[in-house]
Formats: C-alpha cells, sequence, structure tokens
C-alpha cells in the first residue's frame, strides 16, 4: 500500500495540493488491499510452503525471501515506469519490454536511477521484513502445517467476498479508469500476466482452405518486385490500424487537394481487401450504445 501512495503521486493521479482529489478517490486506493493481499499471500506460499516441502536450511531461506522481495519490487518499479508513459499499468505487453531498446543492457543503462531504487528497496526490506526461520521437523506436522498454509494462502489469494481477482475488476474500486489505477497493485497484475498465459493480444488466425494465400502472396511480391528474401524474409507486410475517423476519407479530395494522401498511396500500393469498413463512431459513442 505504501508503494501504491508512492506511485499514485509519481504519476500524478494524487498531488500534495490537491488534497480534495486525494480525498475523492481515497476510498478507490483503499480497495487496492485485495491486490495487495493477494501478492502478500503468493509470496508467503512460495516461502512458507517452499520450506514445509523441502526442509531446506536457513541460509536458503533468506535467500529465497531476498529473491521474493526483489521480484515485487521489480514489477512494481516496472509497472510504474510504464505506467507514467503509458498511463496505465503493464498487461501483455510485459513479453515485449526487454525488445524497447536494443538489448537489455540498454535498457539498465537507461533506467539505472530505477534499478538501484530496486536494489535498495529489497535490501531494505530484506531487513526489516524477515520471517523467522521455523523449520517443522516431524513430518506428520509438516503435513498438517503445509495444508494450513496452503488454505490461508489461498484465502489471501483469492479473497474473501467473492470478488474475482482478475485485474480488470480493479474499475470496481469506482472512479472509472484513475480509481481503478489507483487500486490495481503493480506487481500482481504483472504476476497475473505471466500465471495466465497471457503473452500478447495477437491472434492465430485460420485461414480458409478455399482461399489461395499462397498463389495472392506470390502475385503481390511479383508486382513489388520482391525476388530474393531480405532477413530470411521475403516481403514486409505492415498492418494499419486508424482509429476513429471514417472510411470515406479515402480517396476523398477537397479543394483539389486529396485529404489522405500518403495512405492512398499506400492503400494501392498494398495487399488489401477491395471494401473497407469504418464508421469512425466506437470511439465517441458511449459503452451502453
Amino acid at each position: 500500500m505504501v508503494l501504491r501512495t508512492g506511485l499514485a503521486f509519481y504519476i500524478g493521479l494524487w498531488q500534495f495540493s490537491d488534497f480534495a482529489n486525494i480525498s475523492k478517490t481515497f476510498s478507490s486506493f483503499w480497495y487496492g488491499w485485495h491486490y495487495d493481499l493477494a501478492v502478500a499471500g503468493l509470496c508467503y506460499f512460495l516461502l512458507m510452503g517452499s520450506l514445509l516441502v523441502f526442509n531446506y536450511g536457513k541460509r536458503t531461506f533468506n535467500f529465497l525471501q531476498f529473491v521474493l522481495i526483489f521480484l515485487y519490487m521489480l514489477f512494481v518499479v516496472v509497472d510504474s515506469l510504464y505506467m507514467k508513459e503509458s498511463s496505465r499499468h503493464i498487461s501483455y505487453e510485459l513479453y515485449n519490454l526487454a525488445t524497447i531498446e536494443a538489448d537489455l543492457g540498454a535498457l539498465v543503462l537507461k533506467y539505472w536511477i530505477a534499478c538501484l531504487v530496486v536494489i535498495l528497496g529489497t535490501s531494505i526490506l530484506s531487513r526489516r521484513t524477515k520471517v523467522a526461520y521455523a523449520p517443522v521437523k516431524s513430518t506428520l506436522f509438516r503435513i498438517i502445517s503445509f495444508v494450513l498454509v496452503t488454505g490461508l494462502s489461498l484465502v489471501f489469494i483469492r479473497g474473501t467476498d467473492g470478488i474475482p481477482q482478475d485485474p480488470s475488476w480493479a474499475y470496481r474500486a469506482g472512479n472509472g479508469a484513475t480509481g481503478a489505477s489507483l487500486a490495481l497493485n503493480g506487481a500482481y497484475g504483472i504476476t497475473w500476466a505471466i500465471l495466465a498465459g497471457k503473452k500478447s493480444s495477437k491472434e492465430e488466425i485460420q485461414v480458409p482452405k478455399e482461399v489461395p494465400t499462397e498463389k495472392i502472396f506470390t502475385e503481390w511480391k511479383q508486382t513489388r518486385g520482391v525476388t530474393h528474401p531480405q532477413g530470411h524474409f521475403d516481403g514486409n507486410i505492415i498492418i494499419v490500424f486508424l482509429e476513429g475517423w471514417s472510411g470515406i476519407l479515402a480517396d476523398m479530395s477537397e479543394n483539389g487537394q486529396k485529404l489522405l494522401p500518403f495512405f492512398n498511396e499506400l492503400r494501392e500500393d498494398s495487399l488489401r481487401p477491395e471494401l473497407m469498413l469504418a464508421g469512425g463512431l466506437a470511439a465517441s459513442l458511449p459503452p451502453t450504445a
């Protein structure tokens, strides 16, 4: 909750000079305890559950605790940086973050302050939040303790009031996108994306067998003069999505000037359907429309 408070001020959702807004949205912020407790429950299960299963030594126990705190801090900081740029928490984009720059080293150099914050924060928290190392020798008591730890952790992770812990349910906090941003724990959102396997918004589209895709692509390459693969790929396919404008603007002129000259040229030189439909109303209609 302390880290979510820092995030609220960091990204500008809260300002010290505007206590009225803080008071107005505090209930949404408070709702985030669902996600704070869920992350804590998962970390508790991984730490104490693994101790009961493997019965390892104190040094291994302390190391695992350090790793869990480090990952939590890392997720929070990465999510904060992303939210500062995009005004929303990380979702499936998690799997593309390492390719934003040329390599991981470039990212570390660019955000060295954030990396330092993660390391320092982990060191401080690992010293001040040490869980007592208490191994259980008896096999029977280890089994009983594991069942209790599992049950307690599941209650933390899933919540106690029947509300699913999907990150999108943060909107139940109220105050729209602002309230959801204040409520959601960034570390929980990233963990959910990893465990849920949502790696990308890309969908594998099955082309009907009666569509001669190879023939169409071959003819397209011939019209473009593509004879040899470049970079192990024999063509560049760019899909352009334009939101909030009407399809009637294509090929339309005003005072003798084309409204979309570049798009028209790109469209004529592209592999495209004959009919393009775009009403341009979806972005302006209310959700109930």
